[in-house]
């Protein structure tokens, strides 16, 4: 029977049989609340905390077996639930983040990895990795469109078939002019945005062009801004794109420092949205360890979280209604 919840956590690791905890209730060996490591008796379950009716301004989301996916590359991993099918409500989304360590394949490998972790969900959107194809370089070989479409007609086909939407970012273009791109794939066709990176990060600036637009994305059916990793950190552009109607943040990002978990949450907070944070995991060539930790966060400061090192898919449904009258309860204005 569905419960309404505020919190329910289920994640899998690619390198150990940890899973994480939330708020205070612990749920795993070696997990991570608040950058803290701890260490308790492993389990294989979920957390829920029903809601009594009288708690309206908390139930977020609409709970029951079928709410949460997660698939995981380690093979000593379930994956669960299975087949979730198509989300019944209008109101509701299934949105995900898909963390992997794209630095130690190639491109075609990468495109295998996503089909394979994804291919059992249905009808969400999906945010990946910033320069999901390949290694991270603030320097970065720009690469052509029409390659591009080349090595993702694997991952086209998987969209057309689960109706899945992804998003991720590239470095495309040629030697004299490059951007890191916002890219979507929608439908079974890859599309160019005109969204790119504006805050450019390190050498960043030698090599790339700053974007210029924070035009909304209409995915699923759901207005969504894009804020490719330290572009977060702008609090202004996230705020004029929810006054313009977008009730998703979404970061594809690769980052090795842990402050943007905490800048997302306060995004989510201050704009009483859902805001998404994917990054890579793993080591560079260079030896920089990568953060992992993507998540979901909520207007109420709750949010789903990976691990540092799994390579994992974790979805969410997400009933937007709910979403919408929390804004309400704390009467907060864009104005």
């Amino acid at each position: 029977m569905a419960e309404y919840a505020r919190r329910v956590q289920q994640c899998e690791s690619s390198m150990s049989n940890e899973q994480l905890y939330f708020d205070g209730v612990e749920v795993s060996q070696g997990a991570y609340h608040d950058g803290v490591a701890r260490e308790v008796p492993p389990v294989r379950s979920r957390v829920q905390r029903p809601l009594s009716d009288a708690q309206h301004e908390w139930p977020l989301f609409e709970l029951d077996d079928s709410s949460i996916v997660s698939q995981s590359t380690d093979p000593r991993m379930e994956s669960w639930p299975r087949d979730l099918g198509r989300v019944a409500a209008r109101s509701v989304s299934r949105i995900g983040v898909l963390q992997y360590a794209p630095q130690s394949r190639t491109m075609r490998e990468n495109v295998e990895l996503i089909c394979n972790l994804a291919e059992s969900l249905k009808s969400a959107i999906v945010v990946l990795p910033e320069y999901f194809l390949g290694e991270y370089r603030t320097d970065p070989m720009p690469l052509a469109f029409d390659v591009v479409q080349e090595e993702l007609s694997p991952l086209c086909k998987l969209s057309l078939d689960n109706e899945l939407v992804f998003v991720g970012s590239l470095p495309l273009g040629d030697t004299e002019a490059a951007s890191n791109e916002v890219v979507v794939l929608d439908n079974g066709h890859l599309q160019r945005t005109a969204l790119a990176k504006q805050m450019l990060f390190g050498d960043e600036s030698r090599h790339l062009l700053s974007g210029e637009t924070n035009e909304l994305l209409k995915l699923n059916g759901v207005a969504a801004t894009v804020r490719i990793c330290l572009d977060i950190a702008n609090p202004i552009a996230s705020r004029e794109a929810v006054s313009s109607g977008a009730r998703l943040i979404l970061s594809p990002s690769t980052v090795s420092v842990d402050f943007l978990p905490a800048i997302h949450r306060a995004r989510a907070l201050e704009n009483q949205v859902v805001s998404v944070f994917c990054n890579r995991c793993g080591m560079s060539s260079d030896g920089t360890r990568y953060l992992g930790r993507s998540a979901l966060y909520f207007p109420d400061g709750s949010g789903f979280a990976l691990d540092s090192v799994a390579e994992q898919l974790l979805a969410v449904d997400i009933d937007f209604d709910h979403v919408q009258g929390f804004e309400k309860v704390f009467s907060i204005s864009l104005q």
